[in-house]
């Protein structure tokens, strides 16, 4: 090794550390307000409760009905109160077939 070596060594390994810093500061700096950040997640998540059951058994056909139509739902809570959860897109879906659904229980 050279006299430059020595010099030039630690110099390059030193701009890579600050470039390596640089880019993670820039990776984990905040969104602006302007731009979309992480989406708005409310008490369950990204899930929204679709309806309330107070039979935890009802509330695991209902989880049972949905699932075979393709609609991935779920419950949370005290089997005395159990909310049934889906994904936004599907509240819809999930909030028709369980009409439909108390239709013909009737």
């Amino acid at each position: 090794m050279s006299a430059t070596d020595y010099f030039f060594l630690p110099v390059v390994g030193l701009l890579l550390v600050g470039l390596l810093a640089m880019v993670l500061r820039w990776a984990h700096r905040p969104a602006p307000s302007g731009r979309a950040g992480r989406p708005v997640v409310g008490q369950h998540g990204m899930l929204v409760p679709v309806t309330t059951v107070h039979d935890p058994v009802t509330a695991q056909l209902m989880v049972k009905a949905l699932r075979a139509a393709g609609i991935a739902a779920t419950t949370t809570g005290p089997s005395s109160e159990q909310l049934l959860l889906v994904w936004p897109a599907q509240t819809e879906a999930a909030r028709d077939l369980l009409v439909r659904l108390a239709r013909e229980k009737q």
